[in-house]
């Protein structure tokens, strides 16, 4: 395996070592000159050198092994991010979360949200506007938590016996209630497009769903239950559908700017002409910021040298730049998450920026060096008493 070269940073961490390990000798080696000039019990010298010894090593073991410790914690834990979820086990829509109703978009009229089963269970008429001839009277309805996210990941399972022209999951949606005024971006089914049936990503402005990418799938939601899920991570639009108790159906990535934050949560409508009305049920809601990669410190998906070069130069520092354990300061616990997490064709080794085995050694050797010299002191004490 490849070795990455230590950097200055590295470097400058050895150097406190040396220079404690150092310290801890001098301090011991002064407190034997202070009990040179005092008159005590032959026994005594040798026994207080190793409290010594005990205490010092303690300390510059403690500091090595409370930054180790930070580290593990951190490779098993992502910094907290906002999250709301919902599996609707209490029955209701109107609080942890509370959920906003929307029936305005086309103007029908009629519209349920039920939560008392245990599922939220939504169901709009086709009684509202006339958009195109051939489609006939439409019917919508939708539903948001009123918490806005930026990057967003969200998901809920849509349960069997689902019907409608589209129903999916909202994101990134300005919640707005009134005809024609809505904006954000949906992943729904549209189980009468195409040849069988798509997944499509939808930009929504208005009752104007434009469709920014789509793939051509079936899926039997009168048998099998899925969940939708939609990522957006800046401008990266990235949807995804998973067979509950099965894999991945179909995915879809798409690139669009228009929108940058809002809500998130589900909608659906449908037509006279596709003889169904829109009646969804959905569970297990979930909206959440996405959780960054560990060690990219400049947020573009890899854990590399950039990223390596972010840490050398934030090295020491009390800012969030290169702080991958949310600790307050960047260190060398922040490097050994950047290395766990290495994206790169050739991860460094850790015996480049930690040190220990050949610390451990030269840290043996200077304890032998000491007790010679204690030994030493102890004979000419014994002289001279």
């Amino acid at each position: 395996m490849a070795q990455c070269a230590p950097t200055s940073a590295v470097r400058d961490a050895r150097f406190w070592f040396w220079k404690t390990l150092v310290d801890c000798s001098l301090f011991v080696k002064d407190r034997l000159d202070r009990l040179h000039c005092h008159s005590l019990s032959r026994d005594m010298p040798l026994f207080f050198v190793g409290v010594q010894l005990m205490s010092c090593f303690m300390r510059l073991c403690f500091g090595r092994t409370a930054a180790l410790l930070v580290a593990v914690l951190a490779l098993g834990m992502s910094p907290l991010s906002a999250q709301v979820v919902d599996d609707f086990s209490d029955l209701d829509d109107t609080a942890n979360p509370a959920w906003t109703h929307l029936s305005g978009l086309i103007g029908s009229s009629g519209q349920t949200w039920d939560a008392s089963t245990g599922q939220y269970h939504l169901v709009a008429p086709n009684n509202g506007l006339t958009v195109k001839p051939e489609q006939g009277a439409l019917g919508y309805v939708a539903s948001y938590v009123p918490t806005s996210f930026t990057d967003i990941i969200v998901s809920a399972d849509f349960v069997q016996n689902t019907t409608g022209a589209a129903y999916g999951v909202l994101a990134r949606t300005d919640g707005v209630e009134g005809i024609n005024v809505l904006k954000g971006y949906a992943y729904a089914y549209e189980p009468f497009a195409g040849a069988a049936g798509e997944m499509t990503l939808f930009r929504i402005t208005g009752a104007n769903l434009s469709d920014i990418g789509n793939t051509p799938v079936t899926l039997d939601l009168a048998n099998k239950d899925y969940t939708f899920s939609l990522e957006i991570v800046g401008d990266q639009l990235h949807g995804r559908v998973h067979e509950i108790g099965g894999g991945l159906v179909t995915e879809v990535i798409r690139t669009d700017a228009t929108y940058t934050s809002g809500f998130s949560g589900v909608f659906g409508y449908s037509a006279v002409a596709a003889g169904v009305q829109t009646d969804y049920t959905i569970d297990n809601f979930s909206a959440s910021e996405p959780a960054a990669t560990p060690g990219d410190f400049n947020d573009d998906g890899n854990v590399d040298g950039d990223d390596l070069a972010i840490w050398t130069a934030e090295f020491g520092a009390v800012t969030n730049g290169a702080d991958a354990n949310g600790d307050g300061v960047t260190d060398g616990a922040d490097f050994l998450v950047w290395q766990t997490h290495f994206t790169g064709s050739t991860p460094p080794s850790a015996v480049s920026a930690v040190p220990e085995p050949v610390a451990l050694q030269l840290a043996g050797s200077a304890i032998l060096i000491v007790a010679g010299y204690v030994r030493r002191r102890s004979v000419v004490l014994r002289l001279a008493s």
